[in-house]
């Protein structure tokens, strides 16, 4: 973690005991920022076998996301919401913010909602379609346009729109600083109470709901998140507010809330309302239905990550599990 070259060195991985038994390891390096370990433990006469590929990364103030060196941080400051899919906004309600609303796929305006701000744009890759009497009131890029065009009231630019890769944060840190702080949990979890999460971070192995209470700290679930609270939810140290890693993050309530909701592979389904001091990023759809506002301000910078102070621009040794193999 500290070394990567000492990865070069074979006597540094002896075989080793362990609960009655042993382990070897072997590390085989691949080009020059990236080594596979591979690991042989035996107990009597059972024999076990796990590989993990290990990549160091130059320690930059946002290479904890380890897909993308991303050196240009207005991926999460520039954009209020960031969507791997489309955006579709049915029914009523109001979006008001002033920073990019980006949909790398079609974005429909449905109903009578309406999205404003000062400052606002309003980006797709596909097309923005408009029916009923919903409105966008504020600039918009789309390489076409269909239905009530005319309910946009900003500058309208026809042209290729770019795709904005959406950036996969690695969340080993923060399941490691949850489970140093006893705040493993696994199956479906109910939080209906006022919540101070030690530590700032609460993993869940599986999926969580939240239907009562406020809620002070960074929720990460490998499942799908369900928020029915109406109150509000905040996290410390500028940790992401909402993380699911595999599942669906779903609103269906208004609550306050400050930090960045991430779905890191699906969607999100806002059915509620409510204000978000923050930004929305995720690899799939958004879905905003129901009457409600949703107010996103956007990040005034970007979210933080459990162990790794977000300043440091050295060049020192930065490693992460990339995979792991059984």
């Amino acid at each position: 973690k500290f070394n990567f070259d000492l990865k070069d060195e074979p006597t540094n991985f002896p075989p080793t005991t362990f609960g009655g038994g042993q382990y070897d390891v072997t590390v085989i390096s691949i080009g020059t920022n990236m080594a596979r370990l591979e690991s042989v433990g035996q107990c009597g006469r059972a024999t076990a076998r796990v590989a993990v590929d290990l990549l160091n990364l130059e320690r930059m103030s946002v290479n904890w996301l380890p897909d993308d060196p991303l050196r240009d941080l207005s991926v999460f400051t520039n954009y209020s919401i960031l969507t791997g899919g489309a955006i579709t906004w049915s029914g009523g309600g109001e979006m008001r913010n002033g920073k990019v609303l980006h949909a790398n796929n079609l974005l429909e305006m449905k109903g009578g909602g309406e999205l404003r701000g000062t400052g606002l744009v309003v980006r797709s890759t596909q097309q923005i379609s408009i029916q009923g009497s919903a409105r966008i009131r504020g600039r918009t890029e789309a390489p076409s346009y269909a239905g009530k065009t005319g309910n946009i009231t900003g500058p309208r630019i026809t042209g290729p729109v770019p795709i904005v890769s959406i950036p996969q944060i690695d969340l080993t840190p923060f399941y490691q600083h949850a489970e140093a702080n006893g705040q493993v949990r696994s199956g479906s979890v109910l939080i209906n109470s006022d919540t101070t999460i030690p530590g700032g971070v609460l993993w869940v192995n599986g999926s969580i709901k939240i239907s009562n209470g406020s809620i002070n700290g960074c929720i990460v679930a490998t499942g799908d998140i369900e928020i029915s609270t109406s109150r509000t939810m905040q996290s410390p140290n500028g940790f992401p507010l909402l993380i699911s890693r595999d599942g669906n993050i779903k609103i269906t309530s208004t609550p306050t809330m400050t930090g960045l909701v991430y779905a890191r592979s699906r969607n999100v389904d806002w059915q509620g309302g409510g204000v978000l001091y923050g930004a929305i990023v995720l690899g799939g759809q958004l879905d905003k239905a129901g009457g409600s506002d949703l107010i996103v301000s956007g990040l005034d910078a970007p979210p933080s990550i459990p162990g790794v102070d977000n300043s440091n621009t050295n060049n020192s040794d930065y490693v992460i599990i990339a995979a792991w193999q059984n």
